[in-house]
């Protein structure tokens, strides 16, 4: 059995959501058992509601929490009205989008629905959250909060609607109860946890994002093998080589190399680089290479004329750079006023169309959103652009260049050099104002020259290495030899 940890799922998709539902769909492919276990629990989706948009297996989901209880995990289920029964005294006041308002004496119920259905309910009053019902085909769990607003206890319920599992919240940790047993720490509730697993040589455990539950989980790993993902920079790059500070999210796991079989990173770059990193403090581990995406094949046809239109595709985050590739879009117009950018994805929309507003850029720039089908998208465009200063893979780069897109990026680690297949313009740059120069002088490069259909053809060259069963054979010689 293979078992999967994380924290949670949230709703603020990433990258690394997209690879896990790929990698699970590797792993049906394989015929291997597996289980995701989440220790933290989602909100504000059920974790089933979530896990179903992401195409996850619901079948192999597992929360520590709910498996205390004899209620399975189950989509948002009810209706309103089914809901509002446990209810009595409140009288409708509004809807609004997805919520709907009641009201009763001094207390407001604010029901969040997912697709018409009831996810949670939330009691107010006097602008104070009491309690948080969370619903699936019954009443899952409530969070009971106090007149401070401080989350004191959560309860999760059994199909008889008794409670299965008390949290209670203590200033830096939480106690546990259920039936007979009480637990003092999440650390001893997770070591219960584990030791019900009765994990064996034969297991293997996944750690795919290993923050906040390494410890947690690595001590009783017992005789399985552990893989540890490192989806992101491993070591602070800004005060390097000068110090080596390894990034917090993977501490714990460099620190007690002992419970790890296997790092799996995801170029031959980084591969490279976190050996020489473990030397220097003596330790010697297996790190593996695989790529955390298998690529869509190419389209039937390539785009054949230049229409000047240019996509991102990233979260709306202060990492991402915005404040480098605005500028560097609105200075590339002065000389290609037809020139349009696309930028999808979701995060904080008003400070980036701020960026836009503050260059006078609105006719040029547009914000698309979230879109969940996003490889329909690519084809319509000339290049794939970015200012983004680290990317350790990049999803989205590698979509872009399946759908052969050309690419105007920086030469950073690892994921555009990676990429890099000469498929493009690689951007130079140590401070900001150079990054936008040269950016902006990239794209008119881009459009002058003669070598798109070169790009779209190095690009495609570039995917095939990327293919499903190169990711999958991969998989399969890992878990057959680890």
């Amino acid at each position: 059995m293979i078992y999967i940890f994380n924290e949670r799922l949230t709703t603020s998709s990433s990258g690394i959501e997209y690879a896990e539902a790929q990698l699970l769909q590797i792993l049906k492919e394989l015929d291997v058992d597996f289980r995701m276990i989440f220790t933290g629990w989602t909100r504000p989706f059920s974790l089933v509601d979530y896990s179903d948009k992401m195409n996850y297996p619901r079948e192999n989901i597992v929360s520590v929490f709910h498996h205390l209880t004899d209620l399975p995990l189950y989509p948002s289920s009810l209706l309103p009205e089914e809901v509002l029964a446990h209810y009595p005294d409140f009288e409708f006041v509004k809807q609004e989008e997805e919520r709907i308002f009641y009201k009763y004496d001094q207390l407001e119920l604010i029901f969040h629905l997912i697709e018409d259905k009831v996810n949670e309910a939330v009691l107010v009053r006097d602008r104070r959250v009491l309690r948080v019902d969370s619903y699936t085909r019954q009443l899952s769990h409530s969070e009971f909060y106090d007149n401070t607003g401080r989350l004191t206890y959560i309860e999760f319920y059994n199909q008889d609607g008794s409670c299965g599992l008390r949290e209670t919240i203590n200033e830096w940790d939480s106690t546990f109860e259920a039936c007979d047993n009480r637990w003092e720490s999440k650390h001893e509730f997770m070591k219960a946890f584990m030791e019900r697993l009765q994990l064996t040589s034969s297991d293997i455990i996944i750690m795919d994002r290993p923050t906040f539950i390494d410890a947690d989980v690595l001590p009783f790993s017992g005789a399985a093998k552990v893989i540890t993902m490192i989806h992101a920079e491993h070591f602070i790059r800004e005060v390097y080589p000068e110090r080596l500070i390894f990034n917090p999210h993977y501490q714990y796991t460099f620190m007690n190399p002992q419970f790890i079989d296997v790092f799996r990173v995801m170029t031959q770059a980084q591969k490279e680089q976190l050996e020489e990193h473990l030397e220097r403090i003596g330790i010697q581990k297996n790190i593996v290479v695989i790529p955390p995406t298998f690529l869509e094949e190419a389209p039937n046809e390539l785009k054949k004329e230049l229409d000047y239109r240019l996509l991102t595709v990233s979260r709306l985050a202060p990492e991402k750079r915005f404040d480098l590739l605005i500028p560097a879009i609105a200075r590339a117009c002065q000389e290609l006023p037809q020139l349009r950018l696309d930028i999808y994805g979701g995060g904080d929309i008003h400070e980036v169309q701020d960026l836009i507003d503050s260059v006078g850029m609105q006719d040029r720039i547009f914000l698309k959103g979230h879109t969940e089908n996003i490889m329909s998208y690519y084809s319509q465009y000339d290049a794939y652009i970015s200012t983004s200063p680290s990317e350790s893979f990049g999803l989205s780069i590698f979509e872009a260049m399946s759908q052969g897109l050309p690419f105007i990026f920086r030469n950073v680690p690892y994921g555009n050099q990676e990429a890099w297949n000469q498929n493009g313009l690689l951007v130079e740059g140590e401070t900001d104002d150079e990054v936008i120069e040269n950016t902006a002088n990239a794209i008119v490069q881009f459009y002058r020259e003669d070598r798109h259909a070169e790009y779209q053809q190095n690009s495609l060259s570039k995917a095939k290495q990327y293919s499903k069963e190169i990711i999958k054979q991969k998989w399969k010689e890992l878990l057959e030899t680890i």
